[in-house]
């Protein structure tokens, strides 16, 4: 049996609005519909994994981060904090990836997982840091997801009036842009290309998940004056 020190997941991992290091940066939340351990984990092979551990006596700790990707896939599984030997820790971020259910897609999101291990496990889950993607601006960081097309140089002959355009471009652990989606055209097709190859031109401050940085997905609005 594994206790679970448990409150509701989507509450427990909830945003919270900090700045560190010019980002704009608080805790993981986790996607909507998440509220039960079993949506997260499978619990019976969770019990079977800490059963077959050798802890060493005691009732040692450890200390996992767990960071999903943007299309809901357990992404990482490492070891923070433990003063179980170094091999059972790592038998259990093993065996911990493979207990992990599969998310829905999304941004990316994490959580921390404390076990206490032995005679009597107990588990609770902890908040994990993130920083979303910012666009870069003169060597600073900022939110910006509205641009607008009088703010444009080079904006191409024929192309003064577009309608609102949206596009989402993915984001690689680099800050580059690596995909480019338009999801609402702006009934221009020159415009709209227009508006994807400007958004690919952006160079971001990557996602970082609990201090690792993490592909993810960026939407970028397009206005005129007078637009809503």
């Amino acid at each position: 049996m594994v206790r679970a020190s448990w409150m509701v997941l989507a509450a427990l991992v909830a945003a919270q609005p900090g700045v560190a290091q010019d980002r704009y940066c608080g805790n993981s939340t986790a996607p909507p519909g998440l509220s039960q351990l079993s949506d997260l984990l499978d619990a019976d092979a969770l019990r079977q994994l800490i059963g077959g551990l050798d802890v060493g006596g005691g009732r040692p700790a450890v200390l996992l981060t767990i960071g999903f990707d943007w299309r809901g896939q357990v992404q990482r599984v490492d070891v923070l904090e433990t003063d179980a030997p170094d091999s059972t820790a790592a038998a259990l971020a093993t065996g911990m990836r493979a207990a992990l259910r599969s998310q829905r897609g999304g941004d990316p999101w994490g959580v921390r997982m404390r076990l206490f291990l032995g005679d009597d496990p107990e588990l609770a889950l902890e908040s994990a840091p993130f920083c979303p993607l910012a666009v870069r601006e003169s060597g600073r960081s900022a939110p910006q997801r509205t641009f607008y097309y009088s703010d444009a140089a080079g904006l191409a002959e024929g192309l003064d009036r577009p309608g609102p355009m949206e596009v989402r471009v993915l984001v690689d652990t680099k800050g580059n842009v690596k995909q480019v989606q338009v999801e609402r055209s702006s009934g221009v097709p020159r415009s709209d290309e227009w508006a994807a190859g400007e958004a690919r031109r952006l160079k971001f401050h990557p996602a970082v998940l609990d201090g690792q940085p993490v592909e993810a997905w960026y939407e970028i609005r397009w206005r005129g004056a007078g637009d809503d």
